[in-house]
């Protein structure tokens, strides 16, 4: 049988049936954007971060953004403090080193004002004009190396208080420190030394000529301190 080409109207309805067809039974629908994120963040995710942190942390654990943290080169290895040298010029070293007998880790301290310095002792007298050099030495007189470990960079302190023990100075108000462990590390022998400014005068923030009690602190560990009482300050 010879079968007659269809014409334009018969390929017009054909074409209408299939588009209504279609219409009815619809298309599948494309795989939406958070069904493809519930497969990145799904197992696969978590094995990842638990072979980064080695604990099976989750996000929820202090991980925050979910982003790897920052690995810095070294972190397993043992920390090693700063070490400052056992003297630390320009300083002088304190009056009175040279009397440190063996077997100690001493602090000695001494006034430089107005003549020689002296050393820091209970009842000695020191003229000023607008300042007092508080020079400090850690001596090391013992057969083995001597290790002060630092929490911060302040190494020393300075109270200064009147007969009344009101306090009248410390040299350490205000001043900002460091956040960085560090440490002294002094061999049989060695003299770390270092100064501090009293200011010397009337005005808000100095100490005024009197007699007062002073304490002098090493900041470390092992701890070391200095308590002398009837220092005179004259101008």
């Amino acid at each position: 049988m010879t079968r007659k080409p269809l014409n334009a109207g018969s390929v017009m309805i054909l074409l209408m049936l299939a588009f209504f067809i279609i219409a009815a039974t619809g298309c599948p629908a494309p795989e939406s954007a958070d069904d493809d994120n519930e497969t990145a963040n799904g197992v696969e995710v978590d094995q990842d971060t638990d072979a980064t942190n080695g604990l099976g942390a989750s996000d929820d654990a202090g991980q925050g953004s979910g982003s790897e943290p920052e690995v810095i080169e070294g972190d397993n290895e043992e920390f090693v403090p700063t070490v400052e040298e056992p003297l630390a010029p320009p300083a002088d070293q304190a009056v009175g080193v040279e009397d440190v007998e063996p077997g100690q880790l001493a602090l000695i301290c001494s006034l430089d004002g107005i003549g020689d310095p002296v050393t820091l002792e209970d009842g000695i007298s020191v003229g000023a004009i607008d300042s007092l050099l508080l020079q400090v030495s850690i001596v090391n007189t013992m057969d083995d190396v001597q290790t002060i470990m630092f929490a911060t960079s302040q190494k020393l302190d300075l109270f200064i208080s009147d007969q009344d023990d009101n306090a009248i100075f410390k040299w350490s108000e205000g001043v900002r420190f460091a956040n960085v462990l560090n440490s002294i590390e002094l061999n049989p022998g060695d003299v770390w030394a270092h100064e501090l400014t009293i200011p010397i005068g009337l005005e808000s923030g100095k100490v005024p000529p009197g007699t007062y009690n002073m304490a002098v602190l090493v900041t470390g560990e092992p701890a070391l301190a200095l308590n002398v009482s009837d220092i005179e300050i004259t101008r």
